[in-house]
């Protein structure tokens, strides 16, 4: 049995979970996927986002979701040169990921999405350039839609860019992130960024979600670099 749609999205992050709200608000029936059991989990950022942005979301962003305001950001250099910046453009608030992903991939389904967690995409057939067939897999068994159109919304790692023989980018980033809690944080209200040899072409960060607990990570372009080394470096 096949279960027809106008579109299928696959991946139920901010993206996706966006996507599937603006094809269902106009009546499209739209099916949303994603292979996580919980929506969100694993948190996939350091949960920062800028207050300018926020008179340009489609809908209000509940309160509760908003955990830590954030009033500027350092941004220090290897030989510690300091840039500061207050109340600019790098003002903001820590959300709570995993509660984000979770209320916003809702929206989608208030509006009309239907939701699949636990569901992997395996396959997609084509006949030309037109999708006329996905496979997923949930719970040990196939499901087969037929949607007219696709929206592949499952990150740097697309399994829908792999089906589309599309070329990738090859310079991807690597990054060791950790929450930690128990902190004396000098800066509680400040974002921080910091680079140098230790993070190549890259950065490491440091951001606060409340007066004692922040999201430490770094990242790198290079396969070869330990990031456990570089982490504790």
């Amino acid at each position: 049995m096949s279960i027809r749609c106008d579109v299928l999205v696959v991946g139920a992050g901010p993206a996706g979970s966006s996507a599937a709200r603006a094809a269902a608000k106009k009546g499209l029936k739209t099916i949303l996927i994603d292979k996580k059991e919980e929506i969100g989990n694993p948190v996939q950022c350091a949960e920062s986002v800028g207050t300018y942005l926020l008179p340009y979301l489609p809908f209000k962003i509940p309160k509760e979701l908003l955990r830590w305001e954030i009033t500027g950001m350092y941004l220090w250099t290897e030989n510690l040169a300091i840039i500061k910046d207050e109340r600019g453009i790098f003002s903001g608030y820590a959300i709570d990921r995993l509660k984000w992903d979770s209320w916003i991939s809702s929206i989608a389904v208030k509006n009309g999405a239907n939701l699949l967690a636990e569901t992997k995409l395996i396959s997609l057939e084509f006949d030309g350039n037109q999708v006329i067939k996905a496979i997923a897999e949930k719970a040990g068994k196939k499901v087969e839609f037929k949607p007219k159109y696709v929206i592949g919304a499952d990150g740097t790692h697309s399994t829908v860019i792999d089906f589309l023989d599309v070329p990738k980018n090859e310079v991807l980033g690597y990054v060791r992130s950790f929450e930690m809690k128990n902190l004396k944080l000098k800066y509680p209200k400040y974002d921080q960024l910091f680079f140098g040899e230790f993070a190549p072409k890259a950065y490491a960060y440091f951001f606060p979600i409340s007066n004692t607990s922040a999201n430490i990570g770094i990242g790198t372009i290079y396969k070869n670099k330990n990031l456990d080394d570089l982490y504790e470096k």
